[in-house]
């Protein structure tokens, strides 16, 4: 089980179980491409608040995310830091949660895990992961507002 401090001690259980989900998901042809991200057996799938007002859905994984084994590092990662450490500016009491749109990296097959090879995941790669995955994850964080960054359509 992981230590969360950020989500509602009833959904806790819950989340465990998304994770390993995700881990061990397959539906869409990114798990045989893909590398999986380290953080996606071990780590959280997400930053921030479960339940959250605010869901903010971001491109899938990059490099840089990988090598950190976190979610949403790097320069996208401080970005989207100094949007939220402005909205809670206004809003304190505001709970914020942060989702890929899809959990694997894709990169060209066959390449490395060089950024030069990264690509953008399909339409299919992310409905499929959306209906595998990020419904159930938005179930969980029962947001109310829900913003999407990138090509997340």
């Amino acid at each position: 089980m992981m230590a969360y401090l950020n989500v509602l001690k009833s959904l806790r259980h819950d989340v465990d179980e998304y994770h390993i989900r995700v881990a061990e998901c397959t539906e869409c042809p990114l798990h045989c491409v893909s590398k999986r991200p380290p953080y996606a057996s071990f780590r959280p799938v997400f930053r921030g608040n479960v339940p959250c007002d605010l869901l903010l859905v971001f491109p899938s994984p990059r490099r840089i995310d990988t090598l950190a084994e976190s979610p949403l590092a790097g320069l996208e990662g401080d970005i989207i830091d100094e949007i939220v450490n402005a909205l809670l500016s206004f809003y304190p009491r505001m709970r914020v949660g942060l989702i890929p749109a899809v959990h694997c990296y894709p990169f060209v097959a066959g390449s490395g895990l060089d950024e030069k090879d990264y690509r953008d995941p399909t339409k299919h790669e992310l409905t499929v992961c959306y209906n595998a995955n990020i419904s159930r994850f938005i179930e969980l964080a029962n947001p109310s507002i829900i913003v999407l960054f990138g090509e997340t359509l």
